[in-house]
Parts: structure tokens; C-alpha cells; sequence
């Protein structure tokens, strides 16, 4: 079995995805999925699936956290203290991830439910598409995939 793992697995709330080897039995592959749903999600995946794993889910906690450094920073930029923004940031990013996690609708229709139209949401998304935000995340992903092949080598 090859997995990946990622970071949140050290308080519970890992993503686990693995590939079983042709010489795997279901009962290895259960065990595999056993080991790794004790620190979160397992998800089997084929070997040709483990790059882009790696790109979303194992480098992905990374990209929250910078994220919410530079949500952070621009609360700072905008007048409130380091302390109080790197905490409200956070915290937005757990509930919002939780709400995610717990309410089984796609990230989109939670998003489009927080956007009013002509609001300060829609004009800070307005803003993240103009400067291409999912043009950026998939050039890194890109980039992180690449390298996770080049490493297995």
C-alpha cells in the first residue's frame, strides 16, 4: 500500500488516500483503511491518482494556512490588531470548513449563499477572479503534482 497522508491526521481530522499494489488482498486493503480512518477519511485511490493526491490533499493543508496568513496580514493592513485577525481568520476557516464538512452541500451553493449580490463578498470575490485566484491554485497544484512524480522516480 502507498498512501498519503497530510498534517491534520495528528489531531483526528486527516484525509488519507492509499493505493493497493496488484498483490494486495481486501483484507490488507482493510487494514490499510482500518489504520488510516483512526485519523480521519481514507479514500482507496489508484496508483496513477497518487500525484494529484498529493497535490490536493497532502500539500493542501499549506495552502489554508497561507491563506489565512494573508487574510491575516490584510485585516492587519486594514487596522486590526495581529493577534484578534490571526484568530478571527482562523476561526473562519475551521467554521467555514466544518459548515463544508457537516452540511453535505458543494462548496459552491455555501458560497453562493454567502455572496450578496452588490455585497462586500461579491466584490472581494470579483476581485480573486479578476486575478485569475483558481487560475493560481491550479498552476500550484500543477506544480505540486509534478514534483510529487519527479520525487517518485
Amino acid at each position: 500500500v502507498r498512501a498519503m497522508p497530510n498534517t491534520p491526521a495528528l489531531v483526528g481530522a486527516g484525509a488519507t488516500a492509499f493505493a493497493a499494489s496488484a498483490n494486495c488482498t481486501a483484507a490488507d486493503k482493510a487494514v490499510a483503511r482500518g489504520i488510516f480512518e483512526a485519523i480521519g477519511i481514507a479514500e482507496e485511490v489508484p496508483e496513477s491518482q497518487i500525484d494529484a493526491v498529493t497535490a490536493l490533499s497532502g500539500s493542501g493543508p499549506a495552502y489554508y494556512f497561507a491563506f489565512v496568513e494573508a487574510c491575516t496580514a490584510a485585516g492587519v493592513a486594514l487596522g486590526m490588531q495581529p493577534e484578534q485577525a490571526s484568530r478571527l481568520a482562523a476561526q473562519t476557516l475551521y467554521g467555514a470548513g466544518l459548515l463544508l464538512h457537516n452540511s453535505g452541500e458543494p462548496a459552491a451553493t455555501l458560497r453562493e449563499r454567502v455572496t450578496s449580490k452588490g455585497g462586500t463578498t461579491a466584490a472581494a470575490l470579483a476581485t480573486f477572479a479578476s486575478r485569475d485566484f483558481a487560475g493560481t491554485v491550479r498552476a500550484g497544484m500543477d506544480a505540486a503534482a509534478a514534483r510529487s512524480k519527479e520525487l517518485g522516480q
